[in-house]
């Protein structure tokens, strides 16, 4: 199947199956998704975006019940990274910067 021959069912179906059991991760996944589709429209390989539009709908998730704590937070930052690079590290600066900015909700 080409990109062009993309349908919203097939999103729906990877929305339902995925979403069976980790439904937020399902929505941000579909989101790449639709963000490879805006690219698409950008580089002139589709004409019309097949998640837009109405033509999609994500699953309704609940709000957050509770927030990191401190202790949390401070456990996360001491994790001792194994590589010289990788998510942990990423994680860690991306934290240290929301606590930097008093990004943290």
């Amino acid at each position: 199947m080409s990109v062009a021959g993309f349908k919203p069912m097939y999103a729906y179906g990877y929305r339902d199956r995925r979403g069976a059991q980790a439904p937020t991760a399902a929505n941000r996944e579909l989101e790449v998704l639709s963000h490879a589709f805006t690219k698409a429209i950008e580089w002139g390989v589709l004409e019309s975006h097949p998640m837009i539009e109405g033509k999609f709908r994500k699953i309704k998730t609940p709000p957050r019940t509770r927030y990191v704590t401190d202790e949390e937070i401070v456990a996360a930052l001491s994790i001792k990274p194994v590589r010289h690079y990788g998510s942990i590290r990423m994680l860690q600066a991306y934290t240290k910067l929301k606590l930097l900015t008093g990004l943290t909700t």
